[in-house]
């Protein structure tokens, strides 16, 4: 099952690094509290212009008792694969927004504070205040190949 997990994980950063640059795709980002106590996972952040995608990728396989059509099981299913993968990105991005939260990347470097002051902003702001290329110099720094 992890290494499932992993493979989703990777493959959806690989195609989103395809769509967005790397320079904007930070694969799993721990949101961190005042004391460093994480208050959330997200498997991959995009941040594009003045928008934020937050993507959990789950790979719960279905299970034989859902596959033969017990009700209460696909129920469970889906509560463990969609359900909870769609509030953990709720309260991600419920974090994101509030900006107050320090974002680290898998790397453990930090997601550019600055570049989440301009999803506030806007685009125009957000390119006035961290020029693309120093965000593509930050992202390159540290990255595992």
């Amino acid at each position: 099952m992890k290494h499932r997990g992993l493979f989703t994980e990777e493959f959806a950063v690989e195609r989103l690094t395809r769509v967005f640059g790397a320079a904007t795709v930070f694969p799993n980002v721990d949101i961190l509290g005042s004391q460093r106590n994480t208050l959330g996972e997200i498997d991959a952040l995009v941040l594009f212009g003045d928008r934020a995608l937050v993507l959990q990728a789950k790979s719960k396989r279905l299970t034989q008792e859902a596959r033969r059509g017990n009700d209460l099981q696909i129920k469970d299913d889906f509560r463990k694969s969609i359900q909870n993968s769609s509030g953990q990105a709720y309260l991600c991005a419920q974090l994101l927004e509030e900006g107050t939260y320090a974002f680290r990347d898998a790397a453990d470097l930090p997601v550019p504070s600055l570049l989440l002051l301009g999803l506030m902003l806007g685009a125009n702001e957000a390119t006035r205040i961290f020029a693309p290329h120093e965000v593509g110099e930050h992202r390159t720094k540290g990255r595992r190949e």
